[in-house]
């Protein structure tokens, strides 16, 4: 049935949403090809395309909407390898990687420690 309140581009008759998902599920269901169908059935293949865009929108849903601008945080560059150190205690399985400043600040909290 044509919606007349709709009268589409003046290609043809505008189908309504239902109309148009009929005509995509009877054709899915033939297993017969775009063409093979409309030929059957006295419909232009362009006119069943388009019904299937429209019901695959309605399922789909619009498109998401990106916003305009998206802020990048910048991070520090991460350390060289050459600035690390790795220390292994003797019977110990664990390892730990410390940079030039945190070994610093570890050789004066011992320091002090002892003092």
């Amino acid at each position: 049935m044509i919606n007349p309140s709709h009268p589409g581009r003046g290609r043809g008759p505008q189908r309504t949403l239902q109309e148009a998902s009929a005509l995509v599920s009877q054709w899915q269901a033939s297993g017969l090809s775009k063409r093979a169908w409309c030929n059957e059935h006295g419909i232009l293949p362009s006119a069943l395309s388009s019904c299937l865009n429209r019901t695959q929108r309605q399922v789909i849903g619009p498109p998401p909407v990106h916003p305009p601008f998206i802020e990048l945080q910048r991070r520090p560059p991460p350390v060289a390898a050459a600035h690390v150190v790795r220390l292994s205690l003797a019977g110990s399985l664990a390892t730990a990687e410390l940079t030039i400043a945190d070994l610093g600040a570890l050789i004066q909290h011992l320091s002090g420690a002892r003092s």
